[in-house]
């Protein structure tokens, strides 16, 4: 499965940068669509449901309004190849800008995507009986998106003015007690979010496999028999030599190191509680033993007694 986590802060462990893309590209010869989704809470109802391994897609998690990273691999990703873009997103109007910013950025590029608004929609959400919830917004509902007269009366709640300069130095506003439907209400049921995932890539073609070109697909086996051949001669090379049998009796016949201290070793080791088991510390106490066991000499032996 392709999984990629984005952030658009400098440095968060586990994510990737749009400042690093430059040298990072989804590889098309696996991949086929993309799929964005706009928090990593949701991930796991993807993983349930196996949906990029059974339909070669790479998930794109995006923390909130990571938008600018997003567009930036899935520029890099295309590479003259036709890619499908599906956008999932909370039904609110951030998610809704969310689909909006990733269309116009990738409509507007050189590289053939088609961006697919798949999130979720009010109306939709209502008609599934799933739960609103209240919010408050900090910003006027954004122009250029067409909501609908249920949408509008739930996405804006009632206008507040607050202390605080605003532009002008005029008061700040805020709308209180919008309402909104989140995926989150949706993947409470994992089985019922694949469901509705599934359908709608179905809707837009993309509920399929990927097949590659016929010289890629001749390529690729070409490359997967001669690696696997070369293990399956490797194998058999050391079984008719003997090889696993000789390093066996070799191993049991040398002398065992005594580990003189190494109790009190651990529990030095133990006192100032490191992240790590104690069989860590064990087993790199046996790799520096037997780093200076002469195991070379010991080999070279072997085989020159039973030429």
């Amino acid at each position: 499965m392709g999984l990629l986590r984005l952030s658009s802060c400098r440095r968060r462990q586990g994510y990737l940068c749009a400042r690093r893309f430059p040298s990072y590209a989804i590889p098309w010869q696996l991949y086929h669509t993309i799929i964005y989704v706009e928090k990593k809470g949701l991930l796991s109802n993807f993983q349930f449901g196996r949906i990029a391994e059974k339909y070669a897609a790479t998930l794109i998690c995006g923390e909130g309004f990571a938008v600018r990273a997003a567009q930036s691999l899935m520029q890099s990703a295309a590479n003259g190849h036709s890619m499908k873009v599906f956008v999932f997103h909370d039904a609110d109007p951030s998610g809704y800008g969310i689909a909006r910013a990733i269309g116009e950025a990738l409509g507007a590029h050189r590289f053939d995507f088609e961006v697919i608004d798949s999130g979720l929609r009010l109306g939709e959400a209502l008609e599934m009986e799933l739960e609103t919830e209240t919010f408050i917004r900090n910003k006027s509902l954004p122009n250029g998106i067409e909501f609908t007269e249920t949408e509008r009366k739930l996405f804006s709640g009632v206008a507040r003015e607050y202390s605080g300069s605003g532009k002008n130095g005029k008061p700040k506003t805020q709308w209180v007690d919008c309402e909104r439907v989140e995926l989150n209400a949706l993947a409470a049921s994992p089985e019922r979010f694949v469901a509705w995932v599934e359908k709608v890539l179905t809707e837009h073609g993309a509920a399929k496999k990927l097949v590659p070109p016929k010289d890629e697909v001749i390529t690729a086996v070409r490359q997967h028999y001669k690696e696997q051949r070369l293990e399956a001669i490797r194998h058999e090379l050391l079984r008719q030599l003997g090889v696993e049998e000789t390093a066996s009796l070799l191993n049991e016949s040398m002398a065992v190191s005594k580990f003189n201290g190494i109790v009190k070793k651990l529990a030095e080791w133990s006192a100032d509680c490191p992240p790590e088991s104690w069989q860590g510390f064990i087993s790199r106490a046996a790799a520096d033993a037997i780093a200076k066991e002469p195991i070379s000499e010991a080999v070279r032996s072997s085989i020159s007694t039973n030429r």
